[in-house]
């Protein structure tokens, strides 16, 4: 989400195709989503960033979250 935020971009194909956004990754570092989380973003049909980031908080708070640095990491893994 904090890469949506900053980078009109990245947001711009997290509307357009989320799996392909996220399967690209942000600036060199890639993201690391369960198979659930990636169902989940697969079924996004939001029609403007804002609509995108109430479906993640809605989903989040049915299913918890596991942390920040769960979702996000470097080619080393960190």
């Amino acid at each position: 989400m904090s890469a949506a935020i900053v980078d009109p971009i990245f947001r711009s194909q997290l509307l357009e195709d989320p799996l392909e956004a996220v399967r690209l990754g942000y600036l060199g570092q890639s993201f690391s989503f369960t198979e659930d989380e990636r169902d989940f973003l697969a079924s996004i049909t939001a029609r403007d960033f804002q609509h995108f980031s109430d479906c993640i908080n809605q989903w989040i708070s049915r299913n918890g979250h596991r942390g920040p640095t769960d979702l996000f990491t470097n080619d080393e893994g960190l």
